[in-house]
């Protein structure tokens, strides 16, 4: 990821790949001690736990993209809605995001790709509920 905004370019060369488009905010559990685990509630219905499988190296789509590639395992629990005293506290940081999903496939691979455009508005627990 990377702060501020996309080139209109890069938009428009994602764009006809584009067939969902996705707003919502999910929380996020930080913790400096947990390595290779992510913890989120997906907008607020969901519980999301994520293992990390390592390093994939680099993907070049040359004169397009380049980064770095990584695997996850993943499972995601339906919850009972999540209200927010819930999900407050030292360890939770709120992350706002408007997403523009597209799938597509890369020669005959299966599964297909899919490719994400964020747009994040990152947001604390509130003072109020942080332990001191």
């Amino acid at each position: 990821m990377r702060p501020g905004g996309l080139a209109p370019a890069l938009i428009e060369w994602f764009s006809p790949f584009v067939d969902e488009f996705e707003t919502r905010e999910d929380a996020y559990l930080v913790d400096d001690h947990v390595q290779g685990i992510s913890v989120k509630i997906r907008g607020g219905a969901r519980l999301d736990i994520k293992v990390s499988g390592g390093d994939g190296g680099v993907l070049d789509v040359a004169g397009q993209a380049r980064g770095r590639t990584q695997y996850w395992k993943k499972w995601s629990f339906p919850t009972p809605l999540v209200s927010e005293e819930d999900v407050v506290g030292l360890n939770w940081v709120r992350v706002g995001k408007r997403r523009r999903i597209g799938r597509f496939s890369v020669g005959n691979a299966s599964p297909h790709l899919t490719g994400t455009i964020v747009h994040a508005t990152i947001r604390p627990a509130p003072l109020s509920s942080r332990r001191c």
